[in-house]
């Protein structure tokens, strides 16, 4: 649930994918939510790194660092 972010006014959910040092936005749909968890179906594959935190101030093509 973290990963997802939902714009005002109403826009379609999305998650930030970390492509090169970088947020790159991928529109998902929302399915089943069990616990702080959410299936999501997009374009994305397993493993990828997904934004989880400062999503309010992010935008698709800006660079992110990766911490851990």
């Amino acid at each position: 649930m973290a990963a997802v972010a939902s714009p005002g006014g109403g826009g379609s959910p999305r998650v930030y994918r970390v492509v090169n040092g970088k947020a790159q936005a991928v529109t998902v749909r929302l399915g089943t939510i069990v616990d702080d968890k959410v299936v999501v179906e997009g374009d994305l594959e397993p493993g990828q790194l997904l934004v989880v935190v400062g999503l309010n101030n992010l935008a698709d093509g800006r660079p992110v660092e990766i911490l851990q």
